[in-house]
């Protein structure tokens, strides 16, 4: 497996700076071509922050912060985060 590209800060600060559609029917198209609920995405990276995976507070957190409004950019943030938890997923906390 490849090791996952961080994003460019070109789009960082896209991802801080969008806010998405106000129009509902608008909303929902973008919903319905990412093909999952932003809100309930956010909310199982929340919980996996929790849990003990500390190193994507800070993205999860700015993600967050779009949970009235995402737009397209933003589930495209989504996404790379559970692209790099599926591919950290023998990485973890050690306690010895």
């Amino acid at each position: 497996m490849h090791p996952l590209e961080p994003l460019p800060p070109s789009i960082i600060d896209e991802i801080e700076t969008t806010d998405g559609p106000i129009d509902p029917t608008a909303a929902a198209a973008i919903e319905s071509t990412a093909g999952f609920n932003y809100r309930q995405a956010t909310g199982m990276l929340i919980f996996t922050i929790q849990i003990g995976c500390f190193d994507i507070s800070e993205a999860v957190t700015k993600l967050c912060h779009h949970n009235e409004r995402p737009a397209s950019i933003h589930y495209i943030g989504v996404k790379h985060v559970f692209r790099y938890l599926c591919q950290t997923i023998d990485q973890g906390l050690i306690y010895w």
